[in-house]
């Protein structure tokens, strides 16, 4: 997720993930946009690790009310004292075209 690279880098302690997902694959399917995700948060440095001690949770909901083929990924956590999520959106227009973007507060 290029995307991040726009944002000052922050270190979540932990984090928790929920992914909301209207992408029409089967619900189980679509772990491998938290993998994908995980994997880039960890790149960019918002995490030291995706092993349980710093990702203890994870929530994938269907969501019919976003755009058809189109998931949200919410990054939720504690950094320093304050409680930061990122947000990253993911629409797919057809198998090889992916449109990504990230925001955080």
């Amino acid at each position: 997720m290029e995307q991040l690279n726009q944002y000052d880098p922050i270190k979540f302690k932990q984090v928790v993930v929920r992914l909301e997902t209207n992408l029409g694959y089967d619900i189980d399917n679509c772990i491998m946009a938290v993998k994908f995700g995980m994997d880039a948060l960890k790149d960019w440095g918002g995490i030291e690790d995706d092993t349980k001690k710093h990702f203890p949770k994870l929530t994938i909901i269907y969501n019919p009310e976003l755009e058809k083929n189109t998931s949200k990924l919410f990054f939720k956590g504690h950094v320093g004292d304050n409680f930061k999520t990122i947000q990253c959106s993911y629409s797919l227009k057809n198998a090889c075209t992916e449109n990504q973007s990230c925001i955080q507060d």
